[in-house]
């Protein structure tokens, strides 16, 4: 069965597109930068239209839809990242002495029971803050991490929930041959509106340890050592430490793992084709980062390698701090 979307962005509310699709596909997101403000979902049969309000963020710029001329009926459509309240049921029990988790682990109990607290305490210091959050969300933030345990981006960036969309990894990893990396790439700049996308690794890096104290692999192997996921994964790092010049440490493989990582980000598909867009004023401007996280600091070092659809100039020379923040 096929509809028609009639669309009305947030930007252009004197303009109007259409596409057709199946109804299968309406719940999927559409792939181009803007999410629509209205949607008018329609089928033949009837002349009556109705329209869905989309609250969402208005810094995006549309790409050119195709046209249409025909509308007729109206189907509701659930916009994207709206949540629904969950709604107690046998597998929704709100109540923690019904979980059998809490019940058996003391530890998985305090931390059920620490959410407890922090909800209550918003509540009362922010109410507004659920009501805002099922909106939607509109992060101005990619930040492409660490699995690591010490680094929780939100935290160190002293940012709210709902401010930075989240990958994180073995070694902050962006591969380019990772559908996930990619999907997410994708989703984060055309779907959720991300205008930066920051890689971050740090000091203490397990993956990167891990990787410094691997063998040269031989050539034509596809892997430096297939034995484990772990070590697959870690592959490029490998190959990128025996790339180094002799006497570097592992800091020095730290931070040329986020330059690698920064460089694959610029080269997918996604990116070139924001900033081709761009250029041509038909997509907003988006940036790539690489960053360091100081464990023994708690601060976040710009490695000063970013990149936009424009070369980005400094605005002036500034004095050396020798290090100090």
């Amino acid at each position: 069965m096929s509809m028609t979307l009639l669309v009305r962005y947030n930007n252009s509310p004197d303009k109007k597109y259409s596409t057709s699709t199946s109804i299968r596909s309406l719940h999927n997101s559409p792939p181009i930068s803007l999410r629509p403000t209205y949607i008018y979902a329609t089928s033949p049969n009837s002349e009556a239209s109705t329209s869905i309000n989309s609250s969402q963020p208005k810094r995006y710029t549309p790409l050119q839809p195709p046209n249409s001329k025909n509308i007729h009926t109206a189907v509701k459509v659930n916009m994207p990242f709206h949540a629904e309240p969950l709604r107690p049921n046998k597998e929704i029990d709100l109540d923690l002495e019904h979980s059998i988790a809490a019940q058996k682990f003391p530890d998985i109990k305090a931390v059920l029971q620490g959410n407890r607290w922090w909800a209550k305490e918003v509540t009362q210091k922010q109410p507004e803050v659920w009501a805002e959050q099922v909106k939607g969300q509109a992060p101005n933030f990619l930040w492409i991490g660490c699995a690591d345990s010490r680094v929780p981006e939100v935290t160190i960036m002293a940012r709210k929930p709902g401010e930075v969309f989240v990958q994180r990894n073995v070694a902050n990893q962006f591969q380019p041959q990772d559908d996930a990396s990619q999907a997410l790439l994708n989703y984060a700049i055309m779907n959720v509106g991300v205008n930066h996308v920051i890689v971050v690794g740090h000091t203490g890096c397990g993956g990167c340890i891990a990787a410094f104290d691997l063998p040269k692999p031989t050539e034509g192997e596809q892997f430096c050592d297939p034995a484990t996921p772990l070590t697959r994964f870690l592959d490029p790092i490998i190959r990128l430490k025996h790339s180094l010049p002799e006497g570097s440490d592992v800091n020095d493989l730290i931070r040329e793992n986020v330059k690698l990582s920064v460089k694959n980000v610029v080269n997918s598909p996604t990116i070139q084709n924001a900033w081709e867009k761009s250029r041509k004023g038909e997509f907003r401007k988006v940036y790539v980062h690489g960053w360091l996280y100081d464990l023994s600091t708690g601060l976040l070092i710009d490695l000063n390698i970013s990149q936009g659809p424009e070369p980005i100039v400094p605005d002036e020379a500034k004095p050396a701090t020798n290090g100090r923040a």
